[in-house]
This record gives structure tokens, sequence and C-alpha cells, in this order.
């Protein structure tokens, strides 16, 4: 069963909360800075689940949700941030799964098991 998460967060006290959470329900995770090259780590990895924070840096947010959702649909998207319009971003996104900063770590792991539990059942494509 594939219980990979890349973790997209430019805050490293966040992003080794995010990790040592995941890691006690088993998630295996690569954490990345930055949406830089973002999709190259999302080909090589081919994870269940990227969280992502909505203020890193790098292309528009939107060309990387719209390029995973074609390129590997299966793949479920959790989107994190301390802005709070982060509703407005999730629903013009199209992504189901988000979670306002700061938030109670027990939530952030429902959030994430409720995402992987929906592509659980998805087809894989392998573009």
């Amino acid at each position: 069963m594939n219980r990979r998460v890349i973790l997209i967060e430019d805050d490293s006290d966040t992003a080794e909360m995010m990790q040592m959470l995941l890691k006690s329900r088993d998630f295996a995770t690569t954490h990345l800075h930055d949406r830089a090259h973002a999709l190259d780590h999302i080909v090589c990895v081919r994870p269940a689940v990227v969280v992502l924070d909505v203020n890193t840096e790098g292309p528009p947010i939107s060309v990387l949700v719209d390029s995973v959702r074609q390129r590997f649909p299966q793949i479920r998207l959790v989107l994190v941030s301390g802005t709070p319009n982060l509703t407005v971003v999730a629903d013009a996104l199209g992504v189901r799964f988000f979670l306002e900063k700061p938030f109670d770590p027990e939530k952030f792991l429902t959030l994430v098991e409720d995402a992987f539990k929906s592509g659980e059942h998805c087809s894989v494509t392998t573009q």
C-alpha cells in the first residue's frame, strides 16, 4: 500500500512537526521547501497524498494543482495555510481537503488519512 506523502512546506519547524506526525501513522514523507521542482518529485516518488502550503514559493499553485490532476488523478491534495481565505483558495482550485494554520495535530492527521482513504480505489495513471 502506498503511504507516501510529499510535504511542500517552507517553515522548517512546521515541516518537522508534520513529518513526525505522519511518521506516527506509518506515512513515509519527502519534504520540499518550495514548489519549484515539486512536479519532478511527484513523478519520481508517486505519493498517495501531497500536502501543500499555499504560501510556498515557486510556479503558481494553480499550475501545480492542474498538472497533478491531469497526470496523476489518484494523488490527493491537501492544502494548508495561515491565510484566512484558505476556503476561497481551496474552492477556486477545486481542492476538497484543506486546513488553516495553526492547526490541531489530530485534525491534521485525520485530514491526511481522509485524503488518503478517498484515493485508495482510484486507478493509477502512468504518464
